[in-house]
């Protein structure tokens, strides 16, 4: 039984509580972040997990990935608004948000919360103030209002952090960040397998997910819309590309946090639309669940992000054999070695991005090499990642000790007399 509440030695021996953690993601819908903290539950089967969300496919992963008590409650992906009535909108939502979670949190009484990004962190505003439970921040994303992030690193005992570019972003606070890298698969089953190999040995064939773009050469882009993730520089690098490789094809696969338009998604739309070129040559695919047969189909991705913590789909990538581009920043640059295992390129550098992706269309061979080379380094990352992800009950049980030291320290403080003039 994945939940239960004791393990017992046998007669005579005390039964040793397990740790209860309460995990918190603020967002309905199914991006890196929450396919990577449902992986370290699958991966950690010693610990209780419960789960408050908004529901929808988020809290199907979770459950289908070990989780048995998930909530939901009104709490949501926050927006930043211009406009008065959105911002009042966005406002109540996170007053809403932070009195349904303290409600719950003091009727589960976990002994850890675990925060899944800095959307997360701020609904549990309202529980940090009246002194609830220890909350671990599991940092996401470098590109952080300066306060909010400022904020969560006071309301964290303990900050988890997806590769060691972001560890040098936490200096200041150093001695409670902890190295814990991201899960890109879950747990495999019991003949060693896990979904993405099923899906690869029942083989995908080339016109089974793009049927639309009459073959070419496949370039795509993966991940959240949003402006960080640089998706308008890398139309600004295709009508370059288009000069030199007029069978190259984009492929944009995913959608916006909150699951509707963003007028970031507006505006590149209507940046395709004005080019008569780009219309023929970009398809925008929306969000696939099976993103196993997305990189079976592509000859390469390209991550073009202005800033990015980790880089996911780069190792999803890289699993099967998909060649990758990406800018050199954050973490990108501790997975790929440039010509070695994939190509680097200047962030923002709309030329250098296109004589990258020039380049890998014109040589097969660079192409076959820097596949062969992103299999060994996915190889490499996953052995350090299953021996670093069994830690995480450790950092748990350091958090809830780190909580008690700070609260008897205070207890004490507060007993000493004062001293009068």
């Amino acid at each position: 039984m994945r939940n239960g509440n004791n393990n017992s030695d046998g007669p005579g021996v005390l039964e040793r509580r397990r740790v209860h953690v309460c995990l918190i993601n603020a967002s309905r819908r199914v991006f890196g972040a929450e396919k990577s903290l449902a992986y370290l539950v699958a991966l950690t089967p010693d610990v209780d997990f419960s789960l408050l969300s908004p529901g929808g496919e988020c809290e199907a992963l979770f459950r289908k990935h070990g989780v048995e008590r998930a909530f939901q409650i009104p709490i949501g992906v926050l927006q930043r608004r211009r406009n008065p009535l959105l911002l009042a909108r966005e406002l109540l939502l996170l007053v809403k948000g932070n009195l349904y979670v303290y409600a719950r949190i003091r009727e589960l009484s976990p002994d850890v919360i675990h925060a899944n990004g800095i959307q997360s962190m701020l609904f549990l505003l309202l529980t940090y103030l009246l002194a609830g439970p220890p909350i671990v921040w599991h940092m996401r994303d470098l590109n952080r209002p300066r306060i909010a992030s400022w904020i969560c690193c006071a309301m964290a005992s303990l900050i988890l952090v997806p590769s060691r570019t972001c560890i040098r972003e936490f200096q200041k606070v150093l001695k409670k960040t902890r190295y814990l890298p991201n899960p890109i698969t879950p747990s495999v089953g019991q003949d060693g397998s896990s979904d993405t190999d099923q899906a690869c040995r029942e083989g995908v064939s080339r016109e089974s997910r793009f049927p639309s773009d009459s073959g070419g050469f496949r370039i795509g882009i993966v991940g959240q819309i949003i402006p960080r993730k640089g998706h308008d520089l890398l139309l600004d690098a295709l009508p370059c590309v288009l000069a030199k490789v007029p069978g190259a094809r984009l492929h944009i696969i995913g959608d916006s946090p909150s699951g509707r338009g963003s007028e970031f998604i507006q505006v590149l739309r209507a940046r395709v639309a004005q080019n008569a070129s780009l219309q023929r040559r970009v398809f925008w695919q929306g969000y696939i669940r099976n993103m196993a047969s997305v990189y079976l189909n592509l000859d390469l991705l390209v991550a073009p992000s202005r800033e990015e913590a980790f880089g996911r789909v780069i190792m999803e990538a890289m699993r099967l054999g998909c060649p990758v581009i990406a800018a050199r920043t954050g973490g990108l640059t501790e997975i790929i070695q440039h010509r070695h295992n994939g190509l680097l390129f200047i962030p923002g550098s709309i030329s250098e991005l296109s004589e990258c992706i020039i380049e890998a269309a014109a040589d097969p061979q660079l192409l076959s090499d820097l596949a062969r080379q992103g299999r060994e380094t996915y190889a490499r990352y996953e052995r350090e990642m299953r021996a670093a992800v069994s830690a995480l009950p450790t950092f748990y049980q350091e958090c809830m000790t780190m909580s008690r030291s700070n609260k008897n320290r205070e207890s004490r403080t507060e007993r000493e007399p004062k001293c009068c003039d």
